[in-house]
């Protein structure tokens, strides 16, 4: 507002000044009454540089009233705000892959448990239990089976449940027994028994049945 102001103050000094100074020109261009003594040439020319020195000042600073008002006439950036960085989503960690994935088998003439575990690297009890099988040591050629997922070692010796009776010795097989139980029974590996009482379908033992035990 100052600078405005300034501004039109300056101009209508020059307007007054203008106007003043075009009234001494014709003022001055109009013969002044004849005397004795004419107006000397230096002072004519000492007033013209006047007027021009005085015109000059005005000028300049009207010049500067205007410069000032375009300083500040520009108007002020304003400040620009950061941009906005999105977050990232960060990638989904990833998920354990659940265990006990479950493999459908058909059992093949020949086939009993241990061997099906076997193959698949199972605990024999992990497929009797998901399969609920009552008889395992009796299995129907082109029954299908649920191998659960492999994730321990097969068991080489008895679980707790009974204590492991010194080889060398003959078992009486009892109802509801199949190779596999014996083998833990005695800590062996079922194919051991097999091996020593030559077996050809050790699903096929029956009650009352002598083992020899290695």
């Amino acid at each position: 507002m100052a600078n405005m102001s300034r501004m039109r103050l300056a101009i209508v000094v020059l307007i007054i000044l203008t106007l003043g100074l075009s009234a001494c020109t014709r003022s001055a261009s109009t013969p002044p009454p004849a005397t004795d003594e004419g107006l000397p040439s230096g002072a004519q020319s000492e007033t013209q540089a006047t007027m021009d020195a005085v015109r000059s000042a005005i000028l300049t600073q009207t010049a500067q009233a205007l410069g000032d008002t375009s300083a500040t006439s520009t108007p002020t950036p304003l400040p620009t705000s950061d941009p906005l960085i999105s977050a990232t989503p960060e990638p989904d960690q990833p998920t354990a892959t659940t265990e006990g994935q479950i493999t459908e088998y058909t059992v093949l003439p020949g086939d009993w448990i241990f061997k099906i575990a076997r193959k698949f690297g199972v605990d024999p009890q992990a497929i009797i239990d998901l399969n609920e099988l009552v008889n395992p040591g009796s299995l129907e050629v082109g029954m299908v089976l649920k191998i659960p997922a492999s994730e321990t070692a097969l068991p080489a010796t008895d679980d707790g449940t009974g204590t492991p009776v010194e080889g060398g010795t003959t078992h009486v097989v009892k109802s509801g027994e199949w190779i596999w139980q014996i083998a833990r029974l005695y800590g062996l590996d079922p194919q051991e028994i097999i091996d020593a009482n030559n077996l050809t379908s050790p699903a096929m033992i029956y009650p009352g049945q002598e083992l020899i035990i290695p």
